[in-house]
């Protein structure tokens, strides 16, 4: 079912200087992602290849209701133009999202498939069908002030209250770490415990000064615009109702970490089929606090204190007429971006427990030490883990602790459509820095959603995964008019054709490089920050400038390293050294990557699409226009779907394009 919506208006004129309007809009919106299959195997997941097997995030569906009341005061007095206003949003978000019900299996290499040795494993078991409520209001007073013939002032105070999401039955749990209490057979511990049933991080109150002026020196041709303001984004529902959604004791996840874990009555056999003894502890404890519980797996909770993510935008601009149909404008704009949302690890392995490498040498002869960590930092609902924390194996909070700054240059030149031509020509020139740039995983290409270091944000600091330094724009119409007192046939012939266009050329996305798994254990393990993401990055040993990316397949990806000579040991029986000198490197195990965050920058991308068109005058009333419509003219190509990950023997690679190859549309047209 489609999108359905409801909007009705009433505009009352009190006085020739005084309107009242009012608005009453419903929404309702549905989605539902089925499973095409019922088959309940799990996924499979392999280091470095395409996974196969049903996607773990199905099935899932949504069904929201947005309710919508404004009412806004408009009044005009002398130099004034003052308007009040208020609005109020109802949000009801009825949600599953049966992520990971199968489960999914890890594997460190191909081999290691093959022979059936599982790296890990994960599954959560209850239902996840939610009824999430959240209410938003908010109230603003503006005054657009007149100062004089060629200056105008902009004030503005906009308040907004954002709620808190709330659970219609009361189906909800958070971990609240200022909160001190057992948790059945749990008892207490660092991190808190659990709340049911309450509101999440309670409601929260933002204000949003706005100040802008606009100057047109005795109304000449030149005119100066600037402006601050505060804005807040909505706290989108997807990553609290996610998250809110997975929480003990109405949904219980397991895990089984480390290849040697994988007996008993959880052998690899017995786990594919469901009938593990630990898949049986996970179904007997959904829905409640068992005594036997002392572990509740990895969870994701919400920051009791969580803000409302804040941007501060501020802005210059210089605008110029150039005679009567060109004009030019130069402008800055700066951001400052506060109270983000990231996904920030807490649960780590103490340091105490793990003697980071010394050599590669002391990692092999100690790797047996190393296997047992890893594998000890994923309890069961009968065991512990070996953390911070036993209760929990990772904990990825979603908290308001990213920020980021946003520069650039804006220059753009406009003519206005005469003698046949309009063009408009647009270059940014910017630089985007932040420590996290989704809060989500998955959401960014190329990127991680948790940072290396949880305790050392800095660390993180690097280009916005959607940081594009340069980008250039130019659209065009040209119908030329030179034959348009042509008369007969040549007039029919000459006359009425056109070429628009709009071009784009714009810098690559920056990418991070990831360690990948080494000698049989997740790349993060025993950093202490075993995130279910590849987290540790790459260690830079060599020139950059020798890097060498392309796309899979062609000659060029054949220069590049093989995994064994780069000196990748993805299981414990691998003894590769980097033999040609690669300037990429896996750190050892228990260390963190040297390699900036996004410090690699991937292919650029250019396209030309356009429109060569002919309109024909068949009498007074009628006209034909044949159109032949022509993407990426050109036929340029732009990469994607790079390969970031330095253990994988695809490293280096581009799977997939950007952009499609050259597409022609031929179209006529009748205009009466």
């Amino acid at each position: 079912n489609g999108p359905k919506n409801f909007h009705i208006g009433w505009t009352h004129i009190i006085s020739p200087l005084l309107a009242n309007q009012a608005r009453v809009a419903y929404g309702r919106a549905t989605s539902n992602f089925a499973p095409q299959t019922d088959n309940p195997l799990p996924r499979i997941q392999i280091t470095g290849l395409a996974s196969f097997g049903l996607w773990e995030g199905l099935p899932q569906g949504r069904v929201q209701n947005t309710f919508q009341y404004s009412d806004m005061l408009t009044w005009t007095r002398e130099r004034h133009n003052l308007k009040f206003g208020a609005e109020y949003h109802r949000i009801q978000a009825n949600s599953i999202l049966d992520a990971f019900t199968r489960g999914i299996f890890t594997f460190a290499s191909w081999t290691d498939f093959a022979a059936g040795r599982p790296l890990s494993y994960q599954q959560r078991f209850g239902s996840t069908a939610r009824g999430n409520r959240v209410s938003n209001a908010f109230f603003f007073a503006q005054d657009d002030f007149n100062v004089s013939r060629d200056f105008t002032l902009n004030l503005g105070l906009r308040v907004e209250i954002a709620g808190d999401v709330g659970e219609v039955n009361g189906i909800q749990s958070n971990l609240d770490v200022h909160k001190q209490d057992s948790s059945g057979g749990a008892l207490t511990g660092p991190l808190g415990t659990f709340v049911l049933g309450s509101n999440i991080y309670g409601n929260i109150l933002n204000y949003q000064p706005r100040l802008g002026f606009a100057w047109n020196p005795g109304r000449g041709q030149w005119v100066l615009r600037g402006g601050y303001g505060i804005t807040n984004d909505f706290i989108f529902l997807n990553p609290i109702t996610s998250a809110s959604r997975t929480l003990p004791p109405f949904i219980q996840r397991i895990d089984i970490t480390g290849s040697s874990s994988f007996t008993g009555a959880d052998s690899y056999a017995n786990v594919v089929s469901g009938t593990g003894g630990i898949q049986a502890q996970g179904r007997a404890a959904v829905g409640k606090f068992s005594s036997a519980q002392v572990n509740f797996s990895s969870i994701n909770p919400i920051d009791t204190a969580l803000k409302s993510p804040q941007v501060q935008q501020w802005s210059l601009t210089l605008e110029r007429q150039i005679g009567a149909d060109l004009a030019v404008r130069v402008g800055y704009v700066g951001t400052a971006g506060r109270y983000l949302l990231r996904n920030r690890q807490i649960n780590m392995i103490p340091q105490y427990l793990v003697r980071p490498a010394a050599s590669e040498a002391d990692e092999i002869a100690r790797l047996g030490e190393f296997q047992n960590i890893f594998a000890a930092s994923s309890g069961t609902p009968a065991r512990g883990s070996n953390r911070l924390d036993p209760r929990f194996n990772s904990v990825g909070v979603v908290e308001s602790s990213s920020s980021s700054s946003f520069h650039a240059l804006e220059v753009e030149l406009n003519k206005r459509f005469s003698r046949g031509w309009q063009v408009q020509a647009s270059y940014t020139r910017s630089k985007s820095i932040d420590d996290g740039s989704d809060v989500l995983n998955g959401a960014l290409p190329n990127d991680s959603f948790v940072a290396q270091n949880p305790f050392d944000l800095a660390n993180s600091k690097g280009p916005s995964q959607f940081d594009i330094p340069h980008r250039l724009v130019v659209n065009h119409i040209f119908e030329p008019q030179i034959f348009r007192n042509l008369r007969g046939i040549a007039g029919s012939i000459l006359h009425g054709w056109g070429l628009n266009g709009i071009f784009q050329s714009q810098s690559g996305f920056p990418v991070t490089i990831l360690a990948g798994t080494r000698l049989g254990i997740s790349d993060a393990a025993l950093s202490g920050n075993s995130a279910g993401a590849n987290i540790v990055r790459a260690n830079v040993v060599g020139d950059l400038g020798k890097l060498v990316f392309a796309p899979a397949g062609s000659a060029e990806a054949a220069v590049i390293s093989s995994a064994a000579a780069r000196g990748i040991n993805a299981n414990a029986t691998d003894r590769n050294t980097n033999t040609s000198n690669y300037p990429l490197a896996q750190p050892l195990i228990g260390h963190y990557g040297n390699m900036g965050r996004n410090s690699v920058r991937l292919n650029s991308l250019t396209q030309f699409d356009g429109v060569l068109l002919k309109n024909t005058p068949i009498n007074e009333r009628v006209t034909a226009q044949f159109r032949a419509e022509i993407f990426n003219v050109f036929n340029n190509t732009s990469f994607a779907g790079f390969q970031n990950t330095l253990s994988a023997p695809t490293f280096g690679t581009y799977q997939s394009t950007l952009t499609r190859p050259r597409e022609i549309c031929l179209a006529l047209k009748l205009t009466w």
